[in-house]
């Protein structure tokens, strides 16, 4: 047994040593050459589901492509635009399915009647930011309430960033970059944390 697993460990390294990896300055040079086939693949697969190649959504693309580059074999018969096209769909295609999940999610709190008429919904006081009745405020805060219960478990700053990133708070959706200058962190580290804290929540399976 001992003998084959020394076999395997020496093919493992055989093959990585094999490969022929990018330099951080072809990777550089990588980012900037295939941009427009982020923005390409980015606008053509958010307008396939009726939405829009938004900055967060490019900037998943982008991840996508530096972890193609990252691992792009030159030894390799294969057209660096074909590998990295994949990474760059894979990082796309996962944050619009999460989109998909969470925004059904966080919705769902959102849909109940509040009031006597029964025709206003809960959302209908979570989008108006504007209102200064405290009963208004109160229903908006029960509005969130479901989705703060869910969301209890997650740090004091990853659960910030979340509500900053889908307005839970004031209705404004925010970018990444705007949740990181809210934070005083990179967009890259906003990027990570928001990504972790969905990574925490459990959405309730996709219909």
């Amino acid at each position: 047994m001992e003998h084959d697993t020394n076999n395997t460990n020496k093919e493992q390294n055989t093959n990585n040593e094999n490969k022929v990896l990018l330099t951080e300055e072809e990777i550089d040079e990588g980012m900037k050459a295939h941009e427009g086939l982020v923005r390409h693949l980015a606008g053509r697969m958010a307008g396939a589901r009726g939405g829009e190649a938004d900055d967060d959504l490019l900037q998943e693309g982008r991840v996508g492509l530096w972890e193609g580059l990252r691992r792009f074999d030159k030894a390799r018969c294969m057209q660096q635009s074909t590998y990295v096209g994949w990474w760059i769909r894979r990082n796309i295609l996962r944050e619009l399915e999460r989109r998909r999940r969470y925004g059904g999610f966080f919705a769902a709190s959102l849909q109940d009647p509040v009031g006597e008429d029964g025709e206003t919904t809960r959302g209908d006081l979570y989008a108006d930011t504007r209102a200064a009745d405290p009963a208004e405020e109160s229903d908006w805060e029960e509005a969130l309430e479901g989705v703060r219960e869910r969301m209890a478990t997650l740090r004091p700053g990853d659960r910030e960033a979340v509500e900053l990133y889908f307005g839970l708070k004031d209705g404004t959706p925010r970018t990444y970059k705007e949740v990181a200058e809210s934070r005083g962190c990179s967009t890259a580290r906003a990027h990570k944390v928001v990504r972790r804290a969905l990574d925490g929540l459990t959405p309730p399976p996709a219909a």
